[in-house]
């Protein structure tokens, strides 16, 4: 589909549809049931990052930037391609942190339905990707750029894509768009950057190497702003219901609030269309390598726990624990950002007592699990 902004229609657009709707299942665990392809960002930028990249053939290398969880790589690796799914796995964070090592380990502990042999994951860091140039046939980003830093990172990771992508190679990359928000201020949070149509352009107006499908001019935030009525992110984090033509929709986040900001999910769609030799940063990569040296005396602790788990446990109870916690890290990040973000002092308050319980709920589930191993 090209460089688009999220729209509510591509629900009903082949096979875009038939990919969302597929999305939807494979990540069900982390739906309400009952409810079919809900109106959900994430599942739009899974769905079209599978549309840019399943035409390539069988054996086809592809990478994927910040790949996290995504339902992108079990989806490309059952149409056979050779998914490299890099993203900081090991980063001692707490977002999502036990389910994402167990994906490092393996795959097959957060997803037993794909194509083995076919997803290769890998601690990397997006400002300093360790390939060859022009390497990979085809690259994915999805809801993850915004999360890469400042400017300059962000512009750096993009860099070292093209860069390793191959001539002809397409990439299909989504992000947070800045709809509308207070003057002067790019986002909320430093880290998570909204981006602009101005600011797009700039990047790959300075990157003659690529050609951005669709380009920019089409892109009219005026016109989602118009069609949709915004979802306040906190609600959303939260999981509280809104209803939408007479149905429940969990997820109607397509156009999302925050303190002022509106913003949603916009895709690009990049082909490379030379030959380029780019000079790399040894400045990013001095700063990569200094924080994945202190990672690695927890990275030995991590892999021996999950280890451990695999042995002692049949799969589908490991994989239930490992979605428990993320589920967990998932309502505790909401919780957080509830006490950090809310105007509501009420709120604030309730925020944190909700958390200290859940933390103390946590406690106990992990002394359960030790006396029952």
């Amino acid at each position: 589909m090209g460089t688009k902004l999220i729209d509510r229609e591509d629900w009903n657009v082949e096979p875009l549809g038939s990919l969302i709707r597929e999305a939807y299942h494979l990540s069900v665990l982390r739906h309400p049931t009952g409810i079919v392809a809900p109106y959900d960002s994430k599942l739009w930028e899974n769905a079209l990052a599978v549309e840019s990249l399943s035409k390539l053939s069988p054996e086809s290398n592809v990478l994927g930037v910040g790949a996290g969880l995504e339902v992108t790589s079990f989806m490309l690796a059952n149409r056979g391609l050779n998914v490299f799914a890099s993203d900081i796995y090991l980063a001692a964070d707490q977002w999502d942190e036990p389910a994402l090592k167990a994906f490092a380990l393996n795959p097959e502990l957060v997803f037993p339905n794909y194509s083995r042999e076919r997803i290769f994951p890998m601690h990397v860091d997006a400002r300093f990707l360790p390939f060859p140039d022009e390497y990979f046939d085809g690259v994915y980003s999805s809801g993850s750029l915004e999360h890469f830093g400042s400017e300059e990172d962000i512009v750096q990771s993009i860099k070292e894509i093209i860069r390793v992508m191959k001539v002809g190679a397409r990439a299909s990359i989504s992000t947070e768009f800045r709809v509308s928000g207070p003057q002067g201020q790019i986002t909320w949070d430093p880290s998570v950057y909204l981006f602009t149509k101005e600011f797009l352009s700039t990047i790959f107006l300075d990157i003659p190497d690529v050609s951005v499908i669709g380009g920019f001019d089409q892109i009219d935030p005026s016109l989602v702003d118009s069609k949709e009525k915004p979802t306040d992110l906190l609600t959303f984090l939260t999981g509280e219901k809104s209803y939408l033509n007479g149905e429940i929709d969990i997820y109607p986040n397509l156009l999302m609030s925050h303190l002022g900001f509106k913003f949603c999910s916009i895709h690009l769609e990049i082909e490379k269309i030379k030959h380029s030799k780019v000079a790399r940063s040894e400045k990013f990569h001095s700063k990569i390598n200094s924080a994945d040296a202190e990672r690695f005396n927890s990275l030995n602790k991590s892999r021996v726990s999950i280890e451990k788990n695999s042995q002692s446990t049949d799969l589908p109870n490991l994989r239930l624990r490992t979605r428990l916690k993320n589920d967990y890290l998932d309502t505790l990040n909401a919780f957080d950002h509830y006490k950090k973000y809310s105007r509501n002092p009420l709120k604030r308050f309730m925020a944190l007592v909700c958390s200290i319980g859940l933390k103390l709920v946590g406690k106990l589930a992990r002394l359960a699990i030790r006396v029952n191993s």
